[in-house]
């Protein structure tokens, strides 16, 4: 299989682009944590010496690996990583902290690596007006609900996909548990993670930013509605080169927009005192 199409190449946008604008010029050790496969780490090169990321998943790992040499990547938890103490001048944990087993474990790990004076950004889901239609939540609820009751519907959908008609239609109401649900967060909440993992006087807040609304997340919504009936095909080519590049570009400008309480995502950056 092509690995870079699988894992493709990336422009810097959203809350990477925000990370990138909140990360100071010329430090020498930077962390990505939680880099997938590591689309977004390999712009920090212009900002960085040495730039690492981390990751749980083998296969972004193996993927980053070939994909971009020149970088540092590291199969690990992030609640417990192999990495140095005080090493790095500035660490971003972009849209990651939601997925984790235990935030408050992951905020000790990311300040016990980060240098006294250096930087943590976070960025996460926010707890918006549109928080209700993320689409890790959202799309599993919806498809229990189209496989229960909307059962001709389903085949319908079912057929459209895969050009066969179903079988029995099984189906489980989603059970959202703090490891199954995809979290969101005030700032509150996130500097009382905080608070716990290195107390109040270990850091100070230095820049918050709310942002976005409704765009980034309904066309991610669309995305996935959109693929379901038309799976492959002409209409799924002009989908992926006139539809979708518009939306994207309208959801980019959308994300810089400050939307106060009502936003759906949440950018804090923080500087570790002691």
């Amino acid at each position: 299989m092509d690995n870079t199409e699988t894992y493709p190449d990336l422009p810097l946008t959203g809350r990477y682009r925000r990370a990138f604008l909140w990360t100071p010029a010329g430090i020498n050790r930077y962390l990505d944590a939680g880099c997938a496969w590591g689309y977004g780490a390999v712009h920090f090169t212009t900002k960085s010496r040495e730039v690492v990321g981390l990751d749980p998943t083998p296969e972004f790992i193996t993927a980053a690996q070939r994909q971009y040499p020149g970088l540092t990547f590291v199969l690990s938890d992030l609640e417990a990583t192999p990495l140095p103490d005080a090493y790095f001048e500035a660490i971003a944990c972009c849209d990651t902290i939601e997925h984790v087993r235990d935030e408050v474990q992951c905020f000790r790990e990311l300040f016990r690596m980060l240098k006294p004076g250096g930087i943590l950004i976070i960025t996460t889901p926010h707890r918006g007006l549109f928080a209700w239609l993320d689409p890790a939540n959202s799309i599993p609820y919806l498809d229990y609900f189209a496989r229960r009751y909307l059962g001709l519907i389903y085949r319908l959908l079912y057929w459209f996909r895969k050009r066969q008609w179903p079988g029995p239609i099984p189906w489980k109401k989603p059970i959202y548990t703090h490891d199954t649900m995809h979290r969101h967060y005030s700032r509150q909440e996130l500097l009382a993670l905080i608070d716990q993992a290195v107390g109040s006087q270990g850091y100070q807040v230095m820049k918050t930013a709310r942002s976005g609304l409704f765009l980034g997340v309904g066309v991610d919504v669309f995305s996935f509605l959109f693929t379901v009936f038309f799976p492959r095909g002409v209409m799924k080519r002009m989908g992926d080169r006139l539809l979708f590049p518009p939306l994207q570009q309208l959801a980019e400008w959308d994300y810089w927009i400050p939307y106060g309480p009502l936003a759906y995502n949440i950018a804090i950056q923080v500087e570790k005192t002691m």
